[in-house]
């Protein structure tokens, strides 16, 4: 399930809480988050900065026009705020390195 962030419409955060079976102060074992951008060394000033934020970045490629720079946080706690704030502070960081920050998903068990 994906999900673009800040999410400013409480009922659907906590919908998307429910449905993913967490609750606050529950420790989300991975959030994979995408970034883009149009040039390679954008999308590698950006990887070397993500480790900050606690995003391990995958290696950035290009699909012949768009820079994606994939990465995936381990161990986050979760809680409204926390991931708020978070999501915040990866669109700042993705603002200064010219880039996009297009979104965080994480697994839902089916």
């Amino acid at each position: 399930m994906r999900h673009e962030l800040p999410i400013k419409n409480k009922m659907l955060f906590h919908m998307i809480q429910k449905q993913a079976g967490i609750n606050d102060g529950s420790t989300l074992q991975e959030i994979n988050v995408y970034f883009y951008t149009d040039t390679e060394a954008k999308a590698t000033a950006l990887a070397e900065k993500l480790p900050e934020k606690g995003v391990i970045p995958h290696k950035p490629w290009c699909n012949g026009k768009v820079w994606s720079i994939p990465g995936k946080a381990t161990n986050l706690t979760f809680s409204e705020d926390r991931i708020q704030k978070w999501s915040a502070e990866l669109v700042e960081l993705a603002i200064l390195h010219d880039c996009e920050f297009d979104g965080w998903e994480l697994g839902i068990p089916t």
